[in-house]
């Protein structure tokens, strides 16, 4: 019974468990990692910003680096918060390194599941580097 018992809080507890690490930080500290794993890396300045819900946003960047992927001048990032793991991109903060996958528009990329994009400040701090 106390077997049972145990099991039972253990599966009632799992769903609460979020991110063990704050996914942009994951990023900074390893972003060669990221880079492999992302179709599309770049660094870029936010032009638009679109909360389209309370879980949905798109925003444009203007492509200032471009480290992987097609060479664009801007992309439209689809970022849905479908997880722990997701995040906000805040407008006040206007530069980011963005990891993402084709959506299969022009120009539109999408991010979910997991955030993956650091603000400049946060790469600074870390000394994040990519090539």
């Amino acid at each position: 019974m106390k077997y049972f018992l145990s099991l039972y809080i253990l599966l009632l507890g799992a769903p609460a468990i979020g991110c063990i690490a704050e996914p942009s930080s994951t990023i900074a500290l390893e972003p060669k990692k990221f880079l492999e794993k992302y179709e599309i890396v770049f660094f870029g300045k936010i032009i638009s910003f679109e909360e389209v819900g309370e879980d949905h946003q798109i925003v444009t960047f203007e492509v200032q680096k471009s480290f992987k992927g097609p060479p664009e001048d801007y992309f439209m990032v689809e970022n849905k918060i479908t997880s722990t793991c997701s995040g906000w991109i805040d407008q006040r903060i206007s530069h980011y390194y963005v990891f993402g996958n084709d959506s299969g528009s022009p120009k539109v990329i999408q991010i979910s599941n997991f955030s993956s994009f650091v603000p400049a400040p946060m790469a600074k701090e870390y000394g994040m580097e990519l090539q």
